[in-house]
């Protein structure tokens, strides 16, 4: 008894340490190369500035099967809901604005809006709306409802009522590029590019939704913010005493100079530009920015304003990258796209380290 060794341990082969050793170092250095060939990008921004729009284009973009016929579906429910509210808010407007219907007869329709209406996405759209949605697009009082507050209808749909009626309709992708939903909570997207995997990740926008955000702030490549350039006289859905364009330069302000990003690419999206192009011509940016000192008819001059705002807000002296989008125009979404991708790997040396790993691994093997 006395004679028992205190080295209880079974002793293992050098060579088969040696293969264990082997085998922990292809393991770690595969999980170097997956995180090497990680892109992980946040949308921000705040509430209709467009981040769901841009991740419906790189579905499109980058997504072999696209929509799929159950999206497709439940877009074609959206589509109705988008004709549906958009009356119903402007309705409300004019009685705010005390702005009165042309045609008195348009009164006895204005019941069917007063209530919640949903279908479910296989159920065609209810015919006894046909007639109201027609006659109220159409209507002089909710044309100056719509041109003093600028509220966001879809002209598109209402331009194509009897095809979206038809029982078989089916929204192509422009039509979900133009339908409106609010993001509530997380949405991600995965798909690849080269060698590369893309997590794209859009947060919702609104004020009560940005709590959520911190949980996506670990190990971002790039942030692509997102501000709607031609909300520079529109409030907030759910402050409308709050201007969109200020709330939007706060975020940015807080987004750009956060601790958590300084080593993040930080790329910012100016957009609904096609709709800033017409608006600045019947509303002026000087009575909304009194400090804006060039030509309220100048398009240009009114697109440096804002872009300087932004970028004037960058403490850091951090580059930062900004393009002028549309976020519905496909073609000028993939090159737009195109660069994003580039200078996102390019300032975190990641198609470099990629290779270097790879190169590792093929030397070890």
């Amino acid at each position: 008894m006395g004679n028992c060794s205190s080295n209880w341990y079974v002793s293992v082969p050098q060579s088969q340490q040696s293969q264990s050793s082997r085998v922990i170092d292809r393991q770690l250095k595969e999980e170097s190369i997956q995180r090497a060939r990680e892109v992980k990008i946040l949308l921000l921004g705040a509430g209709e500035s467009g981040k769901t729009t841009v991740l419906k284009q790189m579905q499109i973009l980058h997504t072999p099967e696209g929509f799929s016929a159950f999206q497709r579906d439940q877009y074609r429910r959206q589509i109705f809901m988008n004709l549906y509210i958009g009356i119903r808010n402007c309705l409300e407007l004019m009685g705010r604005e005390r702005i009165e219907l042309a045609d008195g007869t348009l009164m006895d329709f204005v019941p069917l809006f007063a209530s919640y209406q949903d279908l479910e996405p296989w159920e065609p759209y209810p015919i006894a709306f046909f007639e109201p949605l027609s006659r109220f697009w159409f209507d002089e009082g909710v044309r100056k409802a719509l041109a003093q507050k600028n509220t966001i209808i879809s002209e598109s749909f209402f331009a194509k009522l009897e095809q979206l009626f038809d029982p078989e309709f089916t929204p192509s992708d422009q039509d979900i590029l133009l339908c409106r939903q609010t993001t509530m909570g997380i949405t991600e997207m995965t798909f690849a590019v080269s060698d590369f995997v893309y997590r794209i990740i859009d947060v919702g926008g609104q004020r009560s939704e940005r709590k959520k955000w911190i949980h996506c702030f670990e190990n971002v490549t790039a942030i692509i913010f997102l501000a709607a350039i031609s909300s520079y006289d529109e409030t907030l859905l759910e402050a409308r005493d709050a201007s969109q364009m200020v709330e939007a330069l706060v975020l940015f302000d807080l987004i750009t100079n956060s601790r958590w990003f300084t080593k993040t690419s930080l790329i910012l999206f100016l957009n609904k530009i096609d709709l800033f192009k017409q608006k600045v011509l019947r509303s002026p940016v000087s009575r909304y920015f009194p400090d804006y000192r060039g030509d309220d008819s100048d398009y240009n001059a009114a697109q440096l304003y804002f872009t300087n705002r932004f970028l004037n807000l960058n403490r850091s002296m951090r580059e930062i990258y900004t393009h002028y989008t549309c976020a519905t125009d496909t073609a000028l979404m993939r090159v737009v796209m195109a660069s994003v991708n580039e200078s996102a790997l390019l300032s975190h040396n990641m198609i470099e380290n990629y290779w270097n790993n790879h190169a590792y691994q093929t030397c070890g093997q």
